[in-house]
């Protein structure tokens, strides 16, 4: 069973941050487990081997720096104005910093410090292409996956197979287009079909990775299995609404 706490300086420190991300806001520990799913899958069909601990306590804690943010900026239902988005932009050395503070590796720093980067340098600090680290490439695909997938104050979720429409779009700009062709080779998402045959494909992964996620936690009340429970869920009703 993968032990998430594994390899961590302090775990106590891990729950008080975990504790924080739920007394804060809910969601963001929701979207915070989200992205953790999200990113193990990633690792399995790229098959990361090295770090892969420290990738997964990265998308756990990517976020961690937003709590120190005003929650009327967090979940205001519009546009960000100029100043907003720059208090927002902080969050990602705010985080870093705060693992610094608490003894966390620093691989596991750079996770968090980078993962708002994109592959063309325009991203929150301006690192570009492969000056990135691989795990925080990870990060930041699967907060854009999940991000685009959950319904949030100023839009609603985008349909399944749009938010990997949108992953492709950003191939070579905010993506590797390297890492986005080897999932789409190895299948995360189809490439092939028409509308419903493209969902029942996703559905079936899925499903899939429900069933991993139960045996490895042996428990269908583990937050992550209950997170992907909810996320197949989603599927389904896309397939049947369609």
């Amino acid at each position: 069973m993968v032990d998430l706490s594994a390899g961590l300086s302090g775990v106590e420190n891990l729950r008080t941050f975990i504790g924080a991300m739920q007394e804060y806001d809910p969601t963001l520990l929701s979207h915070s487990l989200g992205v953790t799913n999200i990113a193990w899958q990633l690792a399995s069909y790229l098959k990361v081997e090295n770090g892969f601990q420290v990738l997964l306590q990265g998308a756990l804690l990517h976020d961690i720096g937003k709590t120190l943010i005003d929650r009327a900026i967090l979940q205001k239902p519009g546009p960000l104005s100029p100043a907003e988005q720059e208090i927002m932009k902080r969050h990602p050395v705010d985080g870093a910093q705060m693992l610094a503070e608490k003894g966390f590796s620093k691989e596991l720093q750079v996770v968090v410090l980078y993962h708002h980067e994109r592959w063309d340098g325009k991203g929150y600090l301006g690192l570009a292409g492969n000056d990135m680290p691989l795990n925080a490439q990870i990060v930041a695909l699967a907060d854009a996956i999940d991000a685009m997938s959950s319904d949030r104050p100023y839009r609603e979720a985008l349909p399944p197979l749009a938010v990997y429409d949108e992953i492709e779009k950003g191939a070579g700009s905010q993506f590797s287009s390297e890492l986005v062709g080897r999932l789409a080779q190895a299948g995360f998402w189809p490439t092939d079909g028409l509308g419903k045959e493209r969902v029942l494909h996703l559905i079936n992964r899925e499903r899939q990775w429900l069933n991993f996620l139960a045996e490895q936690f042996h428990s269908l009340r583990h937050p992550l299995v209950q997170i992907q429970n909810r996320r197949l869920d989603k599927l389904v009703t896309a397939y049947y609404g369609e």
